[in-house]
């Protein structure tokens, strides 16, 4: 299995996340990496990544979508958004080991996307 990099923002090289410094250049990129990690966090949606086994689905962009464009326009939504972050990873590693539930969650993932999809025509 390949090892994770991390891009340092000083010399471009890409390093192991890891370790505090830049094994090229030696700056310190600490700040950098958790910086992007919390980042990809809140961006993550983790349930739906977990049942396609990408981040890159086209069904997951219409969720990101209806997040940032409409959950995050009202406090329900916001509220809604928190508690997802909070219970959904455990649900996603749950799901991400069963062939059977993932396939059920696309199927559910599915139809939420079609009714998504129709609502913003």
């Amino acid at each position: 299995m390949a090892e994770e990099r991390f891009r340092c923002p000083y010399c471009g090289k890409l390093t192991r996340p890891y370790e505090r410094y830049c094994d090229f250049c030696e700056h310190d990129i600490s700040k950098f990496k958790d910086k992007l990690e919390k980042e990809e966090r809140e961006k993550a949606c983790f349930i739906a990544t977990a049942a396609y086994g990408t981040p890159f689905a086209k069904e997951i962009d219409v969720l990101r979508d209806w997040r940032d464009n409409t959950l995050s326009k009202n406090f329900f939504g916001v509220l809604f958004v928190k508690f997802y972050y909070k219970i959904s990873p455990p649900i996603a590693r749950f799901i991400s080991k069963r062939r059977i539930l993932r396939k059920l969650v696309r199927i559910v993932l599915k139809s939420f996307v079609m009714v998504l999809r129709k609502s913003y025509k």
